[in-house]
């Protein structure tokens, strides 16, 4: 379980605290990922070559 149900498991307040994984997909277009990929600093971190 992932934060926040981790703590929420902890506390007296909240009893069956359970976490559900909602699947989704999402489209865009070449150059909007593209633009999205410029954001992510594990990319940003790349040689030039390696990023193009």
């Amino acid at each position: 379980m992932q934060w926040p149900g981790t703590e929420l498991r902890r506390s007296e307040w909240f009893t069956d605290v359970r976490q559900s994984a909602i699947q989704r997909r999402l489209t865009m277009s070449a150059s909007d990922y593209l633009g999205h990929l410029s954001t992510i600093s594990a990319c940003l971190v790349l040689p030039p070559g390696e990023r193009e």
